[in-house]
């Protein structure tokens, strides 16, 4: 049982609903909504996440006065009735837990079934004010918008997407499996950056000029902002790593945030190219016997 599910909670549970909700054959999918008055003792407020596939959204809205969860779990009938059913049966559970003058909204999602990528759970975090974050996902996207706060995302087979108005100045960890990580922060934000793709570009860009001890190569790029000595890691193993320091940098998104899949996952399985998949020695894929070329020496 996680932690922080056995400590005490505070706040009403104000509604949890589930709606199953036909998709026309094209799956099912049930709704889970969970709403939590803040206290006026809580000085802060933190957000964790674990969700065992799908996309998350964590959004800063001053216009709420409550901490709100919507959870949607998708099935896809073309999976079959096993999907369907795991779909039925995915836990969505959302509690805050307040601890002093400090509260963390935490949720977590759960599937009785094994975790084939047939179905998922989409969430959406909104809450008044956020002071830290902890994110775990995997196969969809990770955003972040207004959040700060120290911060810890680890996500595979998504977008990383932070973006807000609040300077950081605390540590943030990005970690990424095939998937790009934008980070996008105001001025006054500081930070000893380490950045790296296995196979992509990094681009790191400060409209202020208050970067140096600057050392860049194609993939990676080490700096420090504002003399700054809280770390930025920011790490993939294939994508792009998008660094914005600017008033505005909290505007810029993106219709496409997908990753697809590329062809050459599938080349040189036995060669130098693998390390941009952490694919391990055991893996399948590199134990599957290569076909052997076609011999053209008797056709002329």
């Amino acid at each position: 049982m996680d932690k922080f599910l056995t400590r005490r909670t505070a706040g009403a549970l104000l509604g949890a609903v589930a709606l199953a909700l036909p998709l026309g054959g094209c799956g099912s999918s049930q709704t889970h909504e969970y709403a939590f008055d803040v206290p006026p003792t809580v000085g802060m407020l933190a957000v964790d996440v674990q969700n065992y596939r799908g996309s998350v959204e964590i959004r800063v809205d001053d216009r709420v006065q409550q901490a709100q969860v919507v959870g949607v779990v998708h099935g896809n009938a073309s999976m079959g009735k096993d999907a369907q059913e795991a779909a039925r049966r995915a836990v969505v559970e959302a509690r805050l837990v307040e601890e002093g003058a400090r509260a963390t909204l935490v949720v977590r999602t759960a599937t009785p079934l094994e975790n084939r990528g047939d179905h998922e759970v989409d969430l959406e975090v909104r809450v008044p004010r956020c002071e830290g974050v902890r994110v775990e996902n995997q196969g969809g996207n990770v955003i972040l918008v207004g959040t700060g706060g120290a911060t810890l995302v680890e996500n595979r087979q998504g977008v990383i997407e932070l973006r807000t108005t609040q300077p950081m100045v605390d540590p943030v960890t990005l970690v990424n499996v095939d998937g790009s990580i934008y980070y996008q922060v105001p001025p006054g934000s500081t930070g000893q950056f380490d950045l790296e793709t296995l196979d992509g570009g990094v681009w790191y860009r400060d409209r202020d000029s208050e970067t140096d001890r600057a050392y860049a190569a194609p993939s990676m790029y080490q700096a420090r902002l504002a003399d700054g000595a809280n770390p930025v890691v920011a790490r993939t193993s294939r994508g792009n790593i998008n660094v914005w320091i600017d008033d505005d940098a909290h505007k810029n998104t993106r219709l496409v945030k997908e990753a697809f899949s590329d062809p050459r996952d599938t080349w040189f399985l036995q060669g130098s190219r693998r390390y941009t998949r952490n694919l391990p020695e055991s893996h399948p894929e590199v134990q599957r016997k290569v076909r052997a070329p076609i011999d053209y020496s008797g056709s002329y």
